[in-house]
């Protein structure tokens, strides 16, 4: 049984790179036979993109064993006009088992183009774990720290 690690993730770029990101990298299901659009809609309109998912699913993330996002619905909103910047981002909140596979989200950030940041903690074990993944300035690493070293240490 794995132990829950729970955070946030934000993600930032521009909306093209965001929706594309949005359709290609989140599913209901990890089950490698499920269509990444199967049961999730997409509304896109002027300043705002609504991703919604029925039932009692959950947003998967594609190609990970088990991270996920614990949202029925994401709701973006961005100004008219600006969306070809790499300034938007939204944060949600995730949950994973151990850890983020840190593999795939660097995976994302270079093949979408968006940077990805996040801060996981498993408070019973003690330990966090922070991915920065960020095209815009090179710079991608991930950490895995043991919260409690200075008990464990004696």
């Amino acid at each position: 049984m794995p132990n829950w690690c729970d955070g946030e993730m934000t993600i930032t770029g521009s909306i093209s790179h965001i929706l594309d990101f949005l359709h290609e990298s989140i599913t209901k299901s990890n089950a490698p036979d499920v269509s990444v659009n199967e049961y999730k809609d997409i509304i896109h309109e002027p300043g705002k993109i609504t991703l919604s998912i029925p039932g009692n699913n959950l947003f998967w993330f594609v190609g990970t064993h088990r991270n996920f996002v614990d949202y029925k619905e994401i709701v973006i909103e961005y100004e008219v006009g600006k969306e070809d910047l790499p300034i938007h981002s939204f944060t949600i909140p995730i949950t994973s088992a151990w850890d983020n596979d840190h593999e795939v989200f660097e995976e994302f950030a270079r093949k979408f183009n968006i940077s990805i940041y996040s801060v996981s903690e498993e408070p019973g074990q003690g330990f966090q774990c922070t991915m920065h993944f960020d095209p815009f300035k090179d710079e991608f690493w991930h950490d895995h720290e043991n919260l409690y070293d200075d008990i464990m240490s004696g």
